[in-house]
């Protein structure tokens, strides 16, 4: 993935474009939320940090820019556990939240899979929004997701579906089928309201030592 540098990163700080979508989606009568998990998962982090490189400089760069802005700008991570291609083994969700990882249109979504204690990286898509619904329909096997696409000039948001093409699911949200909001219906994972809630789990670059 590639990382947001230092001068976009003060961009965004200064027109605070990282603020949640103005659609609510808390309100769906079709979908049952689920919270992230809480508990930090360290074979996980290292397959999160192998998809950011450079991730460890460009926090040092923020560092020296201004010490006190570090914890604004590390990567947190939010995960689920669900089996999205009905196997018997659940396969990992994850979202990414900076203004490293994404800014106005959305964030960072991740998909990874773990075999023999390790974890692999399936699919990335961007600009993404929390919560990733899970939807009971199916496209070659694999559950379809539904997702939100607002911020960044979008208005209203709205959301669409992204389907399986037998390899992966679209690497854009935006590239998904456009669907009712009247049917959105799933269980939403990362269903978290980071905005005054679980603010997810903190991120540290290997080998980045400030006291945090």
């Amino acid at each position: 993935m590639k990382l947001l540098t230092l001068a976009a990163v003060i961009v965004c700080a200064a027109s605070d474009s990282w603020g949640r979508p103005a659609t609510s989606w808390a309100k769906l009568k079709r979908v049952d939320y689920v919270r992230s998990e809480t508990r930090r998962d360290r074979a996980l982090e290292t397959a999160i940090l192998q998809s950011l490189p450079g991730y460890s400089e460009e926090m040092r760069r923020v560092y020296e820019y201004n010490p006190s802005v570090v914890p604004t700008y590390l990567v947190r991570y939010f995960y689920n556990r669900v089996d999205l291609n009905d196997d018997g083994k659940p396969e990992t969700l994850v979202w990414l939240h900076s203004a490293m990882v994404g800014g106005s249109s959305g964030y960072t979504a991740q998909i990874y899979r773990k075999v023999r204690g390790q974890y692999r990286l399936l699919w990335q898509g961007t600009p993404a929004w929390n919560p990733v619904i899970v939807s009971s329909r199916k496209t070659r096997g694999w559950r379809n997701l539904i997702m939100l696409v607002a911020g960044g000039g979008v208005l209203p948001g709205y959301w669409t579906e992204m389907r399986f093409n037998g390899e992966r699911y679209p690497s854009d949200p935006r590239d998904g089928v456009e669907v009712k909001r009247s049917r959105v219906a799933g269980r939403a994972f990362i269903a978290d309201d980071w905005w005054t809630g679980f603010k997810g789990i903190e991120l540290h670059p290997p080998g980045f030592n400030t006291g945090l």
